[in-house]
């Protein structure tokens, strides 16, 4: 019997770029870097453009937010057991930057 396998941090944040909606984004460009630490730490971010998102390894020269979160509790997120909202106000992560693109990523990436 194979075990299913458990999606890195990192297949979780490019899988966020195949759920991108540009409506909801309204034309928003930005980079979005992902900080990940704990149990698996590495670094991606998310480059928006007006049409579309693309996932990058590594980190952006110039973010526009940044998101410093335990992989954790990046997984527990993108599984539903924490919600997003939850997320932001117990700060189970530390952001930096644009507070109202953290705010709607829920909208964007469909989140939750």
């Amino acid at each position: 019997m194979v075990e299913p396998h458990e999606e890195s941090c990192l297949e979780l944040v490019a899988a966020l770029a195949e759920r991108f909606d540009p409506v909801a984004a309204r034309g928003r460009e930005a980079e979005i870097q992902f900080l990940f630490s704990g149990e698996e730490s590495g670094a991606c971010y998310l480059r928006l453009t007006r049409t579309g998102c693309t996932f990058h390894l590594g980190e952006a020269l110039y973010p526009t937010l940044t998101i410093r979160v335990k992989a954790e509790t990046w997984k527990a997120i993108m599984r539903g057991d924490l919600s997003w909202e939850r997320a932001m106000m117990e700060r189970h992560f530390l952001a930096t930057g644009n507070f109202p693109l953290l705010a709607q990523m829920p909208r964007i990436f469909h989140i939750g």
